[in-house]
């Protein structure tokens, strides 16, 4: 696959639905970063000069306010994940794409993990924000990424 950038139709893009579900196979320290990385959306009925809030003050760990639901789904993975019988440490939670652009919003490159706690870079922690951003972006681009290599193997012995 070629390092070019990939024009698409933004309006076909955003059309993809954000119904679609997607599967989102979490480790635990992905779950427990994730976790610590949101805060609850308060919602209100519709009414002038009323809006929603976050559940806490903005701060670098819980930047990202979101619904009720998205927080359970990340309970669960930290529950399933955490647990002790769990021999993969891995939860896998159905998610939709719009959900999966606020579980971007969390995600930080840089972010490493050394014994279960968050470091910046050293030479033997895991990627953890590198490794959760490619998994959001592999389910939420999946179909954009499979056109492209596609086209890119039908046309490699093309010569122009």
């Amino acid at each position: 696959m070629s390092n070019t950038y990939y024009e698409q139709n933004d309006d076909e893009f955003t059309a993809e639905g954000s119904e679609e579900t997607k599967s989102l196979t979490l480790t635990k320290n992905e779950a427990l970063y994730l976790s610590d990385s949101i805060t609850l959306l308060f919602e209100h009925t519709v009414e002038p000069g009323r809006g929603s809030v976050p559940g806490r003050n903005f701060t670098p760990r819980a930047g990202i306010p979101v619904p009720l639901e998205l927080m359970r789904k990340i309970g669960v993975a930290v529950l399933v994940s955490g647990d002790l019988g769990n021999k993969n440490k891995t939860a896998t939670i159905e998610v939709d794409v719009d959900e999966l652009y606020l579980l971007r919003e969390c995600c930080r490159s840089f972010i490493k993990v050394e014994s279960a706690t968050y470091a910046l870079p050293g030479p033997d922690e895991e990627l953890l924000g590198h490794t959760l951003l490619r998994k959001i972006y592999s389910s939420m681009l999946e179909r954009y990424v499979g056109e492209r290599s596609f086209i890119e193997t039908l046309t490699a012995d093309v010569k122009m």
